[in-house]
């Protein structure tokens, strides 16, 4: 999706639907070169706004941060004796 496309379903949905919640996940949100600009954009249109993220590239737009209601860090690993000490 383009940066613009979540402004747009976001608004459609609240119209609509009444939406106000956005969650960003699905591969890693942080990658989007844009990420701070659509997390900026449902933000000033008044969306409470979730990231799922796996946390290795906060560093990368730490500026998204005050445009996120809630931040989700994921940890995941297939090492069973790893998954019992993270859970």
């Amino acid at each position: 999706m383009y940066t613009d496309d979540y402004d747009f379903l976001f608004s459609t949905a609240r119209v609509y639907v009444g939406i106000d919640q956005v969650t960003l996940s699905g591969g890693e949100p942080m990658m989007r070169k844009d990420i701070v600009n659509i997390s900026q954009g449902l933000h000033a249109a008044g969306a409470k706004v979730t990231m799922v993220s796996n946390g290795a590239c906060i560093d990368k737009h730490p500026e998204v941060l005050q445009y996120i209601d809630v931040l989700n860090i994921s940890l995941h690993t297939t090492n069973q004796e790893l998954y019992t000490i993270l859970t």
